[in-house]
């Protein structure tokens, strides 16, 4: 029932345990426990974490990991102060899941103690936890304290990688993300999609086709250019730097119909001043039975 987030079973099977008066121990509350935070139903879940007999890292991590989903991230920040107030160790899984609820809110002291507490833990070597952190400096603004983490990193991978070139890129340092690519190519690490994605939001926001060229070039070498959505990121890429035509490559070179590449097009025309073609395209989406959405008709 947790895994397939059916909340409705789940609650029945509870219902008949405390009507027949099943006594729980603590793995079988941990099932009922992910079940309710999976299901994002916090209230229930903290129901039955606060009637506990016995807890564990795993209820704790499971209800932090819920918290953090649901956005609710001064729960699942006190949570994490509970756990280690009971003493209890936390894990390389409960410093993903407080990492990530900082990351989505950019929470940047309770960031700072939270790296202290992984300083402590023994857990800064672990490079999950580091290019997370990294991240959460990089939502902060804080890149200088991200580059730090990232420079004493023993290995870097293509997460690591792409996750500076991504933090760089959102806070507008869009050639420090392109240094970054290139660092990343002369020690021969491979681009993956995500990768090539946030390389063509910084090619976005510099206005640059001479980079975003570059990039498009890449992307065909590694065969990246098949993927419906780096083809559309590209259509909206040369749209945004006035590089019509290119535009239309993409969108043509790529047989499938789907109404996000109609929609990169149809943006790319609007942008650029050329009305009529945007209305051709639309009428031509009618003619092919292309289902619009509503950032199709915002667009028109």
């Amino acid at each position: 029932c947790a895994n397939s987030e059916s909340l409705s079973e789940g609650m029945v099977m509870h219902s008949c345990m405390i009507d027949f008066n099943i006594k729980t121990d603590m793995q079988l509350d941990n099932s009922f426990l992910k079940l309710y935070s999976l299901c994002g139903s916090l209230e229930d879940a903290q129901h039955v974490f606060d009637n506990m007999r016995q807890k564990d890292v795993v209820s704790f991590n499971t209800l932090i990991l819920g918290s953090a989903h649901t956005g609710s991230v001064n729960v699942a920040l006190s949570i994490f102060s509970e756990l280690m107030s009971e003493s209890i160790l936390p894990n390389k899984l409960t410093y993903l899941c407080v990492i990530d609820a900082c990351i989505n809110t950019e929470v940047e002291a309770e960031g700072k103690l939270l790296h202290c507490c992984i300083l402590n833990g023994g857990f800064d070597e672990d490079a999950m936890i580091t290019t997370k952190l990294v991240k959460m400096y990089g939502k902060c603004g804080r890149l200088e304290d991200a580059q730090k983490l990232f420079d004493i990193m023993e290995e870097h991978n293509v997460v690591s990688w792409t996750t500076m070139i991504s933090v760089f890129s959102q806070q507008g340092k869009n050639m420090e993300a392109f240094r970054f690519f290139h660092q990343m190519q002369q020690e021969g690490t491979q681009a993956n999609k995500v990768t090539v994605v946030c390389l063509i939001d910084a090619c976005t926001g510099l206005s640059s086709p001479i980079e975003g060229r570059h990039v498009h070039v890449y992307i065909l070498n590694c065969g990246l250019d098949e993927d419906t959505v780096v083809n559309n990121y590209l259509i909206s890429m040369y749209g945004k730097c006035s590089k019509l035509e290119e535009a239309k490559s993409c969108f043509f070179g790529l047989n499938v119909h789907g109404v996000p590449k109609w929609n990169a097009l149809i943006g790319a025309y609007v942008r650029n001043g050329c009305y009529s073609e945007a209305i051709e395209l639309f009428h031509k989406m009618e003619e092919d039975n292309i289902w619009v959405d509503r950032i199709t008709f915002v667009t028109i």
